[in-house]
């Protein structure tokens, strides 16, 4: 891992507690995971850095690397003895928390996986497994415990590929993107003042100049060719990134609590323009 932190704010019990007993557990087990969705950019963007006005979530996903669907039931059963309660094919439930599993690694077939035992539930991985082999941190918890958590930059691929794929039908994945775009300058420190950073051209405007970055530092995760780095040259034409725009459904970001005053609000057009102005810069 490339970076470990602490939390400036405290995660809530409950769920402190259950990514204690899902850690225990995968490393009980040898199988190799790390929190990802929702759970991750709350963890890194309010608990690490402290950026508010985030869409709260109540489930943890996590994301598993099994060799085979055997790896799986082993998982499945310790954590269901160590507690939890099987919800559906990919869910399973503990004190009340929602936690959403996703395979990745051998068993994944083109992108995708196919549940046993029917191979009707198909679940899109794309950029999982680029974020796993590049993409995660370590966060040590309030009892000390360290997890590993997917990047912003490995979050932000995968949110854009979830949108993609489900658009209108989950607004969350816009609101996500927006999130991670209005916020990320606040997570790199003094990178943001780096020489491959055209601060003339971005007026010197620290949101701008973070989401440059994030295309730059998500560019550098991706394997070419991939299904992943294809979709998200897909993602640059026109019309999708218009339709990005009305997703998210606002001209202005999102502000951060210790945020100046006469800080210039930026469209988010223009973030998501210079995001992919980054993201090319890269290659």
């Amino acid at each position: 891992m490339s970076n470990t932190y602490g939390l400036k704010k405290p995660l809530s019990p409950q769920i402190e507690g259950v990514l204690t007993t899902i850690s225990r557990i995968c490393e009980c087990q040898k199988i190799p995971y790390f929190v990802v969705g929702a759970t991750a950019r709350d963890i890194i963007l309010s608990n690490v850095f402290g950026c508010e006005h985030l869409r709260k979530t109540l489930d943890i996903d996590i994301a598993i690397s099994i060799c085979t669907w055997n790896d799986w039931e082993r998982l499945k059963i310790a954590l269901i003895t160590g507690g939890c309660q099987k919800v559906s094919v990919h869910r399973l439930s503990l004190k009340a928390i929602d936690i959403d599993i996703i395979p990745l690694g051998d068993i994944a077939i083109e992108g995708k996986i196919y549940w046993p035992p029917d191979q009707k539930t198909v679940m899109n991985i794309e950029g999982f497994q680029e974020a796993f082999d590049r993409g995660v941190v370590e966060v040590t918890l309030g009892n000390g415990v360290k997890i590993p958590v997917c990047s912003i930059a490995s979050l932000a691929l995968l949110k854009l590929v979830a949108w993609l794929e489900r658009g209108s039908s989950n607004k969350k994945d816009a609101i996500d993107i927006k999130a991670i775009l209005c916020n990320y300058h606040y997570t790199v420190g003094e990178d943001i003042y780096g020489d491959n950073i055209p601060a003339d051209t971005l007026g010197h405007n620290l949101d701008r100049m973070g989401a440059y970055l994030l295309g730059i530092n998500s560019r550098e995760l991706i394997t070419i060719p991939s299904g992943c780095f294809d979709i998200l040259q897909k993602l640059q034409t026109k019309e999708l990134v218009e339709r990005l725009v009305d997703a998210i459904g606002t001209q202005s970001a999102f502000r951060y609590e210790d945020e100046e005053d006469d800080d210039i609000k930026v469209p988010i057009k223009v973030l998501i323009e210079d995001f992919w102005a980054g993201f090319n810069s890269a290659t």
